[in-house]
C-alpha cells in the first residue's frame, strides 16, 4: 500500500542506487538501505545505547517500557553521533 511519500522515496532510492553503482560498487547486494545496516553496526561498535541508536535510526520502540518518554533531546543524540567513526 502506497503512502503519501511513496513515489518520492522510490525515486530517491533509485537515484541513490545509480550513485552507488557509479561511484561505489556494482554489487547488486549493496543498496541504499545498506547504509542503515552500516550505521547501526558502527553505532553498536561505538557502544551507543540501543535505545538511542534506535531513535537515531527512526526505529519504533518494541516494548512498553521503551514507549514511555519522548526520547532523548537533540544534544544527547548529537553527543552519541560524535562517537561514531564514519571513516
Amino acid at each position: 500500500v502506497a503512502n503519501s511519500v511513496d513515489s518520492r522515496t522510490c525515486a530517491a532510492s533509485q537515484r541513490a542506487g545509480r550513485i552507488i553503482d557509479r561511484y561505489a560498487t556494482k554489487d547488486p547486494r549493496i543498496v541504499f538501505h545498506s547504509f542503515r545496516h552500516s550505521f547501526k553496526q558502527r553505532g553498536t561498535t561505538a557502544r551507543i545505547p540501543e535505545r538511542i541508536l534506535d531513535q537515531l535510526c527512526g526505529h519504533a520502540p518494541t516494548t512498553i517500557g521503551q514507549r514511555y518518554g519522548a526520547g532523548q533531546p537533540l544534544w544527547v543524540l548529537s553527543e552519541e553521533l560524535h562517537k561514531i567513526d564514519f571513516v
